[in-house]
Parts: structure tokens; C-alpha cells; sequence
């Protein structure tokens, strides 16, 4: 199999930005007197939509906020976390991202981050102009772990579903990958999210780098 285009996710594949999202849950729900576990945050929440998990925490601790507002509350928090200070990159991942670009790979972004999140990380990053197409959360109707997101980020990019690989580090990202179709590469060394993933993902890597020279050894991209 040639792939032509690779669709990546961003928090925890390109960016190491899930201790960002879980202290900013934290100071949230804080006002709750409830404090989550690090470890149970990235098997759980990581990689599922903010107002799924918003609804998700309303139901388990029995809160008394609306899903609107709790959102708004991590949303608010967040961004104040976020404004001027860039997520470090994950292992590898702006030189693999420079890597494919230099050799002409179509690169798409899909990401359970809203739009504004997005934006700021990708321009303390750098990483917008390496881009073709950007889904984010607010691009869509459904979220990952359902195929929409990745189907609209297939069409919008023009090619047949064999033409795509996603490199995914969460459950909930892999499963949208494969219900759109799509051929998809774990990236987790967590060796917990590992295990939950074996069955689910293509294949799975300790890191970009790892599926990068996969990928080259095999012959498998156009560029």
C-alpha cells in the first residue's frame, strides 16, 4: 500500500500538551473539591472531546453545573494556561512533521481541540504552514471517536481512503480513524493506553521517529 497524505492528531501525538488540559480540569474542578489522577486523566479524558468530557464528569461526580458552563469554565482557564507559552513538541514530532513535508507528503491535522486552541498552539509551535487542512472540534457535528472528523478531513484533502495513514496516540482517535476507514498507527509509549490500543491500531509505536523510518523502510509513501 502507497499512502500520499498523512493525517495527524495533535494533543499527544504532536504536542505535549495533556498536562495542560489536566491541570486546567483540575483548577476547574477544584471549586468541586475533585481532584483527578494523572495516569486515569490519560486512559479516561485524553484524546475525547471537551464537551464530552464535561458531560462525562457531570454525570460520574453528580455536579451541579450544565455542560455549557463547565465548558466555558476549562475553555477560560485553558487559554489563560496557554496564551504565550507553547506545549513542548512530543518525541520527534516536529522533525518528522519537517521530514514529510520536505518530501512533498500532504499533511492534515484532526483535532478534538476547538479552533481558538488550535491556533494559538499551531502559531507558538510554527507548525501551521505545513498544513493542508485543519478539523478541529468546531468543524464538526460529532466528535472522535466517531468517523466524522476524519471523513471530512479525507474529503477535504481529495484522495481515496487508501490513500491516507493517521498517526493517533489516543483510544478515542484510533477508533475514529478506523470506523472512517482509514489505515491508522498508534503512537503511545504509555504501556496501560498501549495495551488498549494493540487491538484496535494498524500498528503501534513508542514514537514518531519509530513510524517514520517504518514507513520509509517499507516504501509505503508517495513523495
Amino acid at each position: 500500500m502507497i499512502f500520499k497524505s498523512i493525517l495527524f492528531d495533535l494533543d499527544g501525538t504532536l504536542v505535549d500538551s495533556e498536562s495542560v488540559h489536566f491541570d486546567s480540569w483540575n483548577e476547574v474542578l477544584s471549586v468541586f473539591s475533585i481532584q483527578l489522577n494523572y495516569d486515569h486523566y490519560l486512559r479516561e479524558y485524553a484524546g475525547v472531546s471537551l464537551p464530552t468530557n464535561a458531560e462525562r464528569l457531570i454525570v460520574l461526580h453528580n455536579l451541579n453545573s450544565t455542560v455549557e458552563s463547565l465548558v466555558e469554565q476549562r475553555q477560560k482557564v485553558l487559554m489563560s494556561r496557554m496564551v504565550n507559552h507553547a506545549p513542548n513538541f512530543m518525541p520527534y514530532a516536529k522533525e518528522t512533521v519537517e521530514f514529510f513535508h520536505s518530501k512533498n507528503i500532504q499533511l492534515g491535522l484532526v483535532t478534538s481541540s476547538s479552533r481558538s486552541e488550535v491556533e494559538i498552539v499551531l502559531k507558538e509551535t510554527g507548525l501551521r504552514k505545513y498544513f493542508s487542512s485543519v478539523v478541529t472540534r468546531d468543524d464538526v457535528e460529532r466528535f472522535k471517536p466517531d468517523p466524522e472528523p476524519y471523513e471530512q478531513s479525507a474529503k477535504s484533502l481529495g484522495h481515496k481512503k487508501s490513500d491516507y495513514i493517521v498517526f493517533e496516540d489516543s483510544f478515542s482517535g484510533v477508533r475514529s480513524a478506523k470506523a472512517a476507514g482509514l489505515t491508522c498507527f498508534a503512537i503511545q509509549s504509555f504501556e496501560p493506553e498501549r495495551n488498549k490500543l494493540k487491538e484496535h491500531a494498524d500498528m503501534i509505536f513508542n514514537d514518531l521517529n519509530e513510524a517514520k523510518e517504518y514507513l520509509l523502510s517499507n516504501q509505503t509513501l508517495v513523495g
